[in-house]
C-alpha cells in the first residue's frame, strides 16, 4: 500500500516507511527508487568521464597554468583551485545520491561517498602523471578533498538543520 509522508512531499511504501513515526526507505512506489537511482548514476559516470575529459591531453593546452594565467591574471591560482573543489564536492553529490537508499544509514553513505570521490581524484591526478602535456599534483588532490568536505557538511547541514524545502531539493523528500 502506498501513501503520502507527513510533509506530502515524498510518497512512502507503508510496508517499509516507519520505524517509531520515522521513514525508514526514500522509494517513492515500489521499484522507482531503482529507477531514481539509475539517473543518478548516469549522471555521476557521465560527470566521472567530464572530469577524465578535461584532465586528458585533448584539453591539456586550454587547461595549462600558462593558459589559464592569460585568462585570469593574478587570481589564476585561486579560480583553478576553486575549480577543483568545486568539481569534487559535484561528484560527492553525485556519489552519495546514486548509493544512498536509507535515511537511517546516512553517515555509511556519506563516508563512502567522500572516499570513492577522494579515490577518483587521486587517479584523476595519477593519470594526469601519464599526459605528456600536464602533469599531476598531489596537492590538487587536497583541494579534492576540500570541496568533498565542502558537500559533506552541506549535506549533513541540511539532514541536521536544513528546512523541508532544502531537503526536498537536495534528497529527494523531507528526512526529519
Amino acid at each position: 500500500m502506498v501513501s503520502v509522508s507527513d510533509s506530502g512531499m515524498c510518497l512512502t511504501v507503508d510496508s517499509l516507511s516507519t520505524v517509531l513515526g520515522e521513514r525508514k526507505r526514500l522509494m517513492c512506489k515500489e521499484g522507482e527508487g531503482v529507477v531514481i537511482r539509475k539517473h543518478w548514476w548516469i549522471a555521476l559516470l557521465c560527470w566521472m568521464g567530464l572530469i577524465f575529459l578535461a584532465s586528458s591531453s585533448l584539453f591539456a593546452w586550454q587547461m595549462s597554468s600558462d593558459r589559464t594565467e592569460e585568462l585570469f591574471g593574478s587570481l589564476n591560482y585561486w579560480i583553478r583551485k576553486s575549480a577543483h573543489m568545486g568539481v569534487y564536492a559535484v561528484l560527492m553529490y553525485l556519489w552519495f545520491r546514486s548509493l544512498w537508499t536509507d535515511s537511517k544509514r546516512f553517515w555509511p553513505f556519506l563516508i563512502w561517498s567522500a572516499v570513492f570521490s577522494v579515490l577518483y581524484g587521486m587517479s584523476d591526478e595519477y593519470h594526469q602523471n601519464w599526459i605528456p602535456e600536464r602533469s599531476g599534483k598531489w596537492s590538487d588532490v587536497g583541494w579534492d578533498m576540500v570541496g568533498v568536505m565542502m558537500m559533506g557538511g552541506t549535506l549533513f547541514g541540511v539532514r541536521a538543520r536544513g528546512g523541508v524545502a532544502w531537503q526536498v531539493r537536495l534528497f529527494g523528500c523531507k528526512i526529519n
